[in-house]
């Protein structure tokens, strides 16, 4: 049996993967850009390198994810005033449409998922 419900759980998280990758595909947006654009959400005056630390991404993968953004008009990259050298990053007004949402998408997603709260009911969800 619980080989089964192994099979059942993997196959639950394939098909919310799925789900949410169909969604993402809605908003023009990849799992991989997600954190950008959140943190770009939460927080001011933020620069290449400091999403390059906070993500643990090299400052190439970074540079290439940004720039994907901002092609789809959901950021953009301006010289900071103190080091011309430095890009402060700003999401757009699209990107932020695209941020609520999406977001609006997850919340519906965890408000599903809150209503099975005991192990009873998930194994029946799962099952």
């Amino acid at each position: 049996m619980g080989r089964n419900i192994n099979v059942h759980v993997f196959n639950l998280n394939k098909q919310i993967t799925q789900s949410i990758n169909s969604r993402l595909e809605l908003y023009d947006l990849t799992r991989s850009e997600i954190p950008y654009i959140t943190i770009l959400y939460q927080e001011e005056n933020v620069t290449q390198e400091y999403l390059s630390k906070v993500l643990d991404y090299n400052e190439g993968t970074v540079t290439r994810a940004l720039k994907r953004l901002e092609k789809k008009g959901f950021v953009e990259r301006i010289p900071s005033l103190q080091d011309r050298r430095k890009k402060i990053v700003c999401l757009t007004e699209e990107g932020l449409k695209k941020l609520m949402n999406f977001k609006r998408f997850v919340l519906n997603l965890k408000k599903k998922f809150s209503q099975i709260s005991h192990k009873k009911n998930v194994i029946n969800f799962i099952l």
